[in-house]
């Protein structure tokens, strides 16, 4: 059986170089990086 992690839990790949980058990683920020316009914003 294969689990499948929520939207809200997966690692997405900038999330992923932020938390190499040690930078901190919300949930708020996850949903913010569903948006690619967002996802500038924060970079």
């Amino acid at each position: 059986m294969v689990w499948s992690a929520p939207k809200e839990l997966a690692i997405f790949p900038e999330e992923e170089q932020r938390l190499k980058d040690g930078l901190p990683v919300s949930v708020a920020d996850r949903k913010g990086l569903e948006s690619p316009s967002k996802i500038s914003e924060l970079l």
